[in-house]
């Protein structure tokens, strides 16, 4: 626990992103790591989603990139 909150205040804090994408990102950061996660917002802005969210959006960048396991992940603790 002290970990995901370490990751949700380090990496995913600001006034774009909602709380249920907070946590998203956190649960994809404990399975994949904060860096690769930052590469797959940095993707799916580039593919023409939102960055600042997670379903719909950034798990399609994720899929393409690191493939099921982060986004079946992120939706299972969902």
């Amino acid at each position: 626990m002290k970990y995901l909150a370490y990751l949700r205040g380090r990496y995913f804090t600001g006034p774009k992103l909602v709380e249920v994408d907070r946590f998203a990102f956190t649960w994809a950061a404990y399975n994949a790591g904060p860096a690769k996660v930052r590469k797959m917002r940095a993707r799916a802005e580039e593919m023409g989603f939102d960055p600042n969210k997670w379903f719909q959006n950034v798990e399609y960048a994720a899929l393409r990139m690191v493939g099921q396991e982060t986004v079946n992940c992120v939706a299972n603790i969902y």
